[in-house]
């Protein structure tokens, strides 16, 4: 669970910027984190795909292991 308490850390640090902030750049962080949080989930997602089959899963690995190893090679 630490995952947990660095999103609770976040908002925490977060609300607290907001707070000494004036309007405007409160409005600024708020947009650029919900922005930041948009992008990583659509990575996410996407990442994900690569878990649908084993396949998938295999060619992703062998497109990131050295190709030097020809037994490993996808061609």
């Amino acid at each position: 669970m630490p995952s947990m308490g660095y999103c609770i850390l976040f908002v925490h640090g977060l609300s607290k910027l907001c707070a000494c902030l004036h309007r405007c750049g409160a409005t600024t962080l708020t947009v650029s984190t919900v922005l930041l949080l948009v992008l990583f989930s659509w990575k996410t997602v996407k990442h994900n795909e690569i878990w649908l089959s084993r396949e998938s899963l295999f060619r992703k690995l062998t497109i990131k292991i050295d190709t030097g190893i020809p037994f490993l090679k996808s061609e």
